[in-house]
């Protein structure tokens, strides 16, 4: 990269990837913006423009990034919908599996609600032992206190 605008693409781009995004829509945005920004400089500096081209292709590459990145978190959610019915729906039992402090990360990391993953604690019967170490790892990784009230109950 001999250009400026060159080196400042390939910076942006690579600190977004070493940063990450919450979302996948975020991710689509930054990856769709730093490959755009780039291709569009390479097809603008065809025409002598490649501030230009690095510039619109940037906008067009975030906004097709942010769009497929969008629509997966979507269906991301949706899939987490149909499981939270699938599981509210299930006939409470002793067959139920055990429930882990880290199925309790996963689920808050999913943005699963409260009451569904208490409900899925009181289906389990799963017995917790928090030290303060564990409540440290589960506030830290987004657990409310809510749920962390519930899993010292069990």
């Amino acid at each position: 990269m001999k250009t400026p605008i060159g080196k400042f693409v390939v910076t942006l781009t690579l600190a977004a990837a070493v940063v990450g995004c919450e979302t996948k829509a975020q991710t689509g945005a930054a990856a769709g913006a730093g490959g755009g920004a780039l291709l569009g400089g390479v097809i603008g500096h065809q025409s002598g423009h490649a501030a230009g081209g690095a510039v619109i292709g940037g906008l067009l590459g975030a906004g097709g990034g942010y769009l497929a990145g969008n629509q997966m978190d979507k269906n991301d959610r949706k899939k987490e919908k149909e499981r939270d019915r699938a599981l509210e729906s299930r006939p409470s039992s002793s067959a139920v599996a055990a429930v882990t402090k880290q199925d309790v990360i996963n689920w808050s990391a999913r943005n699963t609600s409260d009451d569904v993953i208490i409900s899925r604690l009181r289906q389990s019967g799963s017995t917790f032992y928090l030290t303060a170490a564990d409540e440290k790892e589960l506030r830290d990784n987004g657990v409310s206190p809510r749920v962390i009230d519930a899993m010292r109950a069990r």
